[in-house]
């Protein structure tokens, strides 16, 4: 029963351990769009071979964004979002490299958004898949 008892208590160090080291989640970015908001939009997506986790909530007129690096365990920094009715357009910025970048989502289906955005080697496209 002691050893038990030992190993219950190391897991849950090492759960206490991991949840004080990861990153603290951020306020989300917020606006309110001029036009009505695609509700396709709002979810949880991901990029996985990225490793990139996104979320956009809408609640009442109000459009909210996280986006976090899982891999490096740090959350985007989002100095810009605009919606022009079709498109919703987010500028991303990760302090710990200093990369940024500026996404265009477009609803492809209700499990899909098509991230079209540049790269320093060009124009590039991505879709974001619905987690579930």
């Amino acid at each position: 029963m002691t050893m038990i008892r030992h190993r219950l208590f190391a897991l849950l160090a090492l759960t206490c351990l991991a949840a004080a080291q990861a990153a603290p989640l951020p306020e989300p970015t917020c606006f309110v769009p001029g036009k009505k908001f695609d509700n396709r939009l709002a979810g949880n997506w991901e990029i996985a071979p990225l490793n990139v986790r996104y979320s956009i909530r809408a609640k009442g007129r109000e459009v909210c964004v996280y986006a976090r690096d899982v891999q490096a365990d740090e959350y985007f920094e989002i100095p810009e979002l605009q919606w022009d009715g079709k498109v919703l357009e987010i500028g991303f910025y990760l302090a710990s490299t200093k990369w940024s970048t500026r996404s265009r989502l477009s609803v492809e289906n209700a499990d899909l958004l098509r991230d079209e955005y540049s790269t320093p080697k060009g124009p590039r496209t991505d879709f974001w898949t619905r987690r579930k």
